[in-house]
């Protein structure tokens, strides 16, 4: 396989990059936003996991498994969402 044939081959893999940095900047928009109100929602969703998409939360869910059945059932993509659990009580690492 030729260096030419390669990059092509992995374009078709990965997709257009034009629309791959288009989701990336999406997604870290989304990231920042979601960093600035973690405090927040902490204090709405204590102790729950959530689903933060497009600029909220789209799904919530005391366990992992059951909000991943609200993001299946709200037909969210799972590679899209940010997904957290908003721990009430952060625990202190030691490293």
């Amino acid at each position: 396989m030729t260096a030419k044939g390669s990059t092509k081959s992995i374009l078709e893999d990965i997709g257009d990059p034009a629309v791959i940095v288009r989701e990336l900047e999406s997604f870290s928009k989304a990231a920042r936003l979601f960093s600035t109100k973690e405090a927040e929602l902490t204090q709405l969703y204590p102790n729950q996991w959530v689903a933060f998409y497009r600029g909220r939360v789209r799904a919530t869910g005391k366990t992992l498994q059951s909000l991943l059945d609200e993001v299946d059932r709200k037909k969210l993509p799972r590679d899209r969402v940010i997904i957290h659990f908003m721990e009430q009580s952060p625990r202190a690492m030691i490293l």
